[in-house]
């Protein structure tokens, strides 16, 4: 996919431009398709390939990160100009970067700070593990109190004497870590992945089969969600895709439609509309640089890394954020997700903390939670409760499910995300299910979040009413697949795949130079640049004729 224009020479391979804003980085005008993005942001890490762990062949992921989290990005821009336009009648002209937009993905892995109190979730069990029918479960006692249920719900409490549970020996003793996870192999191994799956649901700990895409399209919870909707295609028939990534209780959660037959759109007099929105004229007491969301405050009650991304988001967009920490729980990469915020640490459960929360609600304009379902009202800040006292707030709730269908109450984290929508089991290939690079559900939901927020400040601007907005890990797993997520009649899942995976074809693949890898994004239009190199003369005609 082209994500912008390119420039320069006209004779070089075609290909979307890599670099910062045009006249700002001095690789503005490189070539560059998604797959040299990923090259260049060190998505294809080393160590796959049939080599082993000890290879230094690079693994290409078959997901478009950077040009999925531009996509993401241009339309909370867009959204964000469309309320400054609303408010001073200023248009504005927007860039996205594939190679900026990457490092909303990378996130906290690009960053180097002297100290961490962040726990090293590698070493508590965290992880892959193959069961008793071959498949594969993600375990995620990212919490304490998650490992300390299925210890007791599985009878293995004689390892705590052994300190196997111990976190500060687990980050200090990698043969204690490595004995966990040797005996966790062994347990997994007794169970098949759905029985896994149902006792951690039971149980209330994170855990979940790492399913295939064409599995996902058809499970009950993606259905009945509608994480996964159905149309009717003009070439396919019934057809399975991705539903909408964000869901706004003003608005239909829906497809438009599916995609328009060629040429269904010649006659352009249909695209005439009728009663235009009314912008107002420009406020010369607005100077054009002003914040979008200037004026907008938000109490961010959100845990871990996609709730707070939401509300970093919309601090870099001018709100103020008040980021409202429970004492109880751990605030994970703080310098990075709570970056423009203001902090402050109340706890929710006790009346005294509950009515600083009211007082801020009555100075507040958004309200972002990611309680585990059900929570929020238990804790009295429920949706329904918060609008009673304040009717046009906007409140945005993000879960790992989604709050339709059956498993709405289920905990999960980024790698739960991965494991149900078919990530996972593809960049693993036959072999066990593998881990992506990136956290690219966590920090994709937090900028889908954001853009809800976003959707629902402009509806409220001209409206004046207030929503509750939703975004989910699942939703934006599923949205990360969409390029090869679509189930049909004759469906052939033909996706790059595997840990011995180079590319999608021989002109979008990683290759092997003297010194190290390199990717080549190339059309085939760029047949004849190609040719002008002495190795490939002739190309042009070999690929023709090839079948």
């Amino acid at each position: 996919e082209r994500k912008a224009r390119s420039i320069g020479d006209p004779d070089r391979l075609d290909g979307a431009v890599l670099g910062h804003a045009l006249d700002h980085d001095p690789r503005a005008g490189l070539a560059a398709w998604e797959g040299v993005v990923g090259a260049a942001t060190d998505t294809y890490r080393r160590g796959g390939g049939s080599a082993g762990s000890g290879s230094d062949q690079p693994v290409y992921v078959g997901i478009p990160i950077a040009s999925n989290f531009a996509a993401f990005q241009a339309a909370n821009a867009i959204t964000a100009a469309l309320i400054a336009r609303q408010r001073d009648g200023l248009g504005q002209r927007i860039e996205v970067p594939l190679f900026d937009a990457m490092f909303t993905a990378i996130g906290a892995r690009a960053m180097r700070v002297p100290f961490s109190n962040d726990p090293i979730l590698d070493n508590t069990g965290f992880g892959v593990y193959l069961c008793a029918d071959g498949r594969c479960v993600h375990f995620a006692p990212v919490a304490p109190r998650f490992m300390a249920w299925f210890v007791d719900a599985v009878g293995i409490a004689a390892w705590r004497a052994e300190g196997l549970f111990e976190r500060t020996r687990l980050n200090t003793e990698p043969a204690l870590v490595g004995e966990l996870r040797r005996r966790l192999t062994i347990l997994f191994a007794q169970r098949t992945a759905l029985d896994w799956e149902a006792l951690g649901d039971a149980i209330g700990v994170p855990m979940a089969v790492c399913r295939s895409m064409a599995e996902w399209a058809h499970t009950e919870h993606a259905c009945a969600s509608n994480t996964i909707v159905e149309v009717d295609d003009p070439q396919h028939g019934r057809m399975r895709l991705p539903g909408a990534a964000v869901r706004l209780s003003g608005a239909p959660a829906w497809i438009a439609a599916a995609r328009r037959p060629l040429d269904a759109d010649r006659d352009t007099g249909g695209f005439v509309r009728p009663r235009p929105l009314a912008v107002p004229t420009s406020n010369p007491s607005i100077k054009p640089a002003t914040s979008a969301l200037a004026g907008l405050r938000v109490l961010d009650l959100t845990q871990i890394w996609a709730g707070p991304t939401a509300g970093r988001a919309l601090a870099e967009y001018g709100a103020d954020v008040i980021k409202i920490n429970s004492p109880h729980e751990p605030v994970m990469t703080h310098v990075d997700v709570n970056r423009g915020k203001r902090t402050i640490l109340l706890d929710l459960a006790t009346p005294q903390d509950l009515d600083v929360f009211w007082r801020l609600l009555d100075t507040a304009d958004v309200v972002m939670q990611n309680f585990r379902f059900g929570a929020a009202e238990r804790l009295g800040v429920g949706y329904e409760q918060v609008r009673l006292r304040h009717p046009d707030i906007i409140y945005a709730s993000i879960s790992a499910y989604g709050s339709g269908g059956p498993w709405r109450a289920r905990r999960g984290y980024e790698v739960q995300g991965q494991a149900v929508a078919g990530a996972q089991d593809q960049f693993g290939g036959d072999a066990a299910a593998q881990r992506l690079p990136y956290e690219i559900n966590d920090y994709g939901t937090g900028v889908l979040g954001a853009f809800a927020v976003l959707l629902a400040q402009h509806h409220r601007l001209r409206t004046g009413e207030g929503q509750h907005v939703e975004a989910a890990l699942t939703y934006t797993a599923t949205l990360h697949q969409s390029m090869h997520l679509q189930d049909f009649v004759g469906k052939e899942w033909t996706e790059p795949r595997g840990q011995n995976a180079l590319g999608s074809g021989p002109l979008q693949r990683l290759y092997r130079a003297s010194d190290g890898w390199f990717f080549l994004g190339a059309r085939m239009s760029g047949l004849a640049a190609l040719a002008r190199i002495d190795a490939l003369a002739g190309i042009a005609d070999r690929a023709a004729r090839a079948p």
